[in-house]
């Protein structure tokens, strides 16, 4: 007689199973396996991870205290080059990131990836597309009002509304 809770868990790994896709995955691997498009998902885990740790490494060297941030970050661009060095690769791992998961969802859509069994893992990448999207626009916002890369703007205009600013 099988217990309640081992039904209970049947039905959950059952459920979580149809909603994955995870017996999908028993298939022979095609030949165009090799292909560009089938390495999309691969080629962004590898940007997401590379963005993670270069993530961490420079949260050790910046400072967030409202009296330290600007020197912390003058120290990254310029004290040493390894940290510039991790910082220009934090920010083209973060771009690749970005256009690899808008890649990689154009072609599971355009082969019909995201139809069920495999319809948890689309809204994943599609979560994961608007996380990386509203990250993006934080990073925007943040780069604008860094003093030390401020470009000559012209002024706005005295009509201008701040409910339309960029951030």
């Amino acid at each position: 007689m099988e217990s309640p809770q081992a039904s209970e868990q049947s039905i959950v790994s059952e459920i979580v199973n149809q909603r994955l896709g995870l017996d999908g995955l028993d298939y022979l691997v095609p030949v165009r396996a090799g292909q560009f498009d089938f390495m999309l998902g691969a080629l962004t885990l590898v940007a997401l991870v590379l963005l993670a740790l270069t993530g961490v490494v420079l949260t050790q060297f910046f400072n967030p205290a409202v009296n330290g941030a600007h020197d912390s970050v003058r120290y990254i661009l310029t004290g040493s080059a390894v940290v510039a060095l991790l910082r220009d690769v934090h920010i083209w791992s973060a771009s690749a990131s970005l256009t690899l998961v808008f890649s990689h969802l154009v072609a599971v859509f355009w082969r019909g990836g995201f139809r069920r069994p495999r319809e948890g893992m689309w809204w994943s990448g599609v979560l994961l597309l608007a996380v990386l999207f509203g990250l993006a626009r934080v990073r925007c916002c943040l780069e604008i009002r860094e003093p030390w890369k401020r470009s000559p703007m012209p002024q706005r205009p005295r009509n201008w509304s701040a409910r339309w600013a960029p951030c």
